[in-house]
């Protein structure tokens, strides 16, 4: 089990998740959940299920050393 298991699960079940990280960890941490993320839709495409839409993230910085990434899933249409 991965680390980022259990945010990706928030994720799928709030449509959107906060993490804590420090600075140096924002890109890892938004390319692991992306990695987490495409490997739950290939599982969820073998038994049946549909996709998981799309996935945004936005990056604010709580002080010098620490970072909020908010990621949420983006259901609906886009024009």
């Amino acid at each position: 089990m991965s680390l980022y298991d259990k945010p990706i699960s928030l994720l799928i079940q709030n449509q959107s998740v906060k993490l804590t990280v420090h600075k140096t960890r924002v890109e890892i941490t938004i390319a692991m959940m992306k990695k987490i993320k495409s490997q739950r839709n290939r599982m969820r495409r073998l038994v049946g299920l549909p996709s998981l839409p799309k996935m945004d993230w936005t990056v604010s910085e709580l002080n010098p050393e620490l970072r909020c990434i908010e990621f949420k899933l983006r259901y609906g249409i886009n024009l």
